[in-house]
């Protein structure tokens, strides 16, 4: 019997095994992003195993290669956070993750856009304006109020997210606004 049970494979280590509760939670925070609403809720009360079991089935869910180890999308999406940290962190006393930015956000959620505008050293203020044109024509304009790299959303067509209204050209300045205005309608 002992020979027969050390024959049987273990189960093979799962991508979240070993992984402390800080460690889980920092997965799993940004997938605030892509979880359906009915998703989100409980996680927090969750034990360390059980913090664990849920990431495993959230990604399970949505393995297009189940009869795989691998997950691509989950690969994809983590690589898209680490983008997002690497890229959109914001400095300063908060240091704020790249994911909870507002750029972040829009990365995780849609991706590299497939056109961009991007004035750094625009006045009033630097900007940049990302047009995307998968499945529908979507558009999102950020503002640096700063000037120290802390880009806020301020203009979209998309509904699901905030803005700050119709004013929001007037806060690019006359030139920034016509550059926006010429760029969105190309």
């Amino acid at each position: 019997p002992m020979a027969t049970a050390s024959a049987v494979p273990a189960e093979p280590a799962g991508p979240f095994d070993g992984l402390n509760e800080t460690m889980l939670d920092s997965l799993y925070d940004p997938l605030a992003y892509v979880e359906q609403q009915n998703e989100g809720g409980a996680y927090q009360n969750l034990t360390g195993e059980g913090k664990r079991r849920c990431l495993t089935e959230f990604w399970r869910r949505r393995d297009p290669t189940p009869a795989t180890p691998d997950n691509p999308l989950r690969e994809a999406f983590y690589r898209g956070v680490r983008h997002a940290n690497q890229t959109f962190r914001e400095g300063g006393g908060a240091q704020i993750p790249g994911w909870r930015t507002d750029r972040g956000r829009i990365y995780l959620k849609f991706g590299e856009s497939n056109d961009a505008l991007r004035r750094p050293m625009a006045q009033p203020k630097p900007f940049e304006v990302w047009v995307y044109t998968r499945d529908r024509r979507r558009w999102y304009v950020f503002l640096d109020r700063t000037g120290l790299g802390h880009y806020e959303l301020i203009g979209t067509n998309d509904v699901t997210e905030r803005s700050t209204g119709p004013n929001w050209i007037y806060q690019l300045g006359p030139e920034g606004a016509q550059e926006v205005t010429n760029f969105l309608q190309r």
